[in-house]
């Protein structure tokens, strides 16, 4: 059997049903479903499906995230997670006959001490693996923030709960997701999502502004290939849409 992280059954009357794998880093399930996603596009397009996902425990970023690339990839809107179905829904998975996901040739969560960064500790070291680059992340870390003193590289993914400033630069094709605010003491190419469980009083801010695509809880931002910054900028959801200034003396309170 070929190593998979995701399965994917049709179950009639339009519902699909997606079973993850347990013991693995969410980072490598997403990388995973995305390319099954796209090896199977047609069986998605035009059906409106209802989605049932389950196998995996998802915290509120990761089921934004996942809702967010059927939705604006797919057209998919209607996606139930195991912890959200009804009686009726649980009975079907509890009797399902999908197969579960082949991981034998993926590193489980325990031998890589990664996925999440544990909430008790007030400073610790962590690596964690992202698109089969493993990146060593030095921390230091409360309930609700984090630091990072490194720069995120083209290809890498980082995933935090809380608010997260990063000594060193976000590259362009590097991706950073918190669920607080995001500030960036260097340049800003890559994609940021602060917010990311759905949080629109979250910021980003960056002495060098230039992202590909920015998000604040549930808006998207894009922003031209030419763009240049010349001085420290934020950017928040003021009046519905997201907006870019000059950090000022307020913004430091």
């Amino acid at each position: 059997m070929e190593p998979n992280v995701v399965s994917i059954k049709g179950r009639g009357s339009g519902l699909i049903e997606i079973r993850f794998a347990k013991d693995l880093a969410y980072q490598q399930i997403r990388e995973g479903f995305v390319t099954k996603l796209k090896n199977s596009k047609s069986f998605f397009r035009g059906s409106s499906p209802k989605v049932i996902i389950w196998g995996r425990p998802m915290n509120k970023a990761q089921k934004w995230d996942i809702r967010n690339l059927l939705s604006m990839d797919y057209d998919i809107t209607n996606v139930k997670f195991e912890d959200e179905l009804d009686d009726e829904e649980l009975e079907l998975i509890s009797t399902s006959n999908i197969p579960e996901p082949n991981i034998s040739n993926y590193k489980k969560i325990s031998d890589l001490g990664a996925g999440s960064f544990p909430p008790q500790k007030d400073k610790f070291e962590q690596e964690i693996d992202v698109e089969s680059q493993t990146v060593a992340v030095k921390s230091s870390i409360t309930r609700d923030s984090s630091f990072i003193s490194q720069t995120i590289r083209n290809g890498q993914r980082v995933e935090l709960d809380g608010d997260v400033t990063i000594l060193g630069d976000i590259n362009d094709g590097a991706e950073v997701f918190a669920t607080g605010s995001i500030a960036v003491l260097g340049t800003l190419r890559g994609l940021v999502h602060a917010g990311s469980n759905g949080n629109n009083n979250a910021v980003v801010a960056a002495f060098r502004m230039m992202p590909r695509q920015l998000r604040i809880g549930k808006k998207i931002a894009a922003f031209p290939d030419d763009l240049e910054a010349k001085y420290p900028e934020i950017a928040r959801i003021e009046k519905g849409k997201i907006t870019v200034s000059p950090i000022s003396g307020r913004d430091l309170k």
